[in-house]
């Protein structure tokens, strides 16, 4: 039996509400908000994405090896898992790296 689109509950990898996260945090910095505030706001903000990533990896863990151990899980719930998890990875990386470009940018700045 095909699963419909309308059966399949997936949700969205946490890492877009980062985006969101990041926005508060920068404009909270340009509202004139201590730094050591700001700092905080964006440290608790990296934290929950990792662990938000975290469980989609550990969730994507827990369903192959279910199914590969014959406990109920079916190839197609098992290889979405794995697909939002490996998301969640490349994206988690990708917004890495346009922080460390961020900061180069920032660090070669005349003052």
């Amino acid at each position: 039996m095909i699963a419909s689109p309308t059966s399949l509950h997936v949700q969205p990898p946490a890492i877009p509400n980062v985006a969101a996260s990041l926005t508060a945090a920068t404009s909270s910095a340009a509202n004139g908000n201590a730094p050591r505030e700001v700092g905080a706001m964006f440290r608790d903000t990296l934290r929950r994405a990792v662990g938000a990533v975290n469980e989609q990896a550990h969730t994507a863990d827990a369903a192959a090896q279910n199914m590969v151990a014959g406990q109920g899980a079916n190839l197609h719930e098992t290889m979405i898992e794995l697909e939002k998890a490996d998301l969640s990875v490349r994206l988690a990386v990708r917004i890495g790296q346009k922080l460390v470009q961020a900061y180069q940018e920032v660090s070669r700045m005349q003052v």
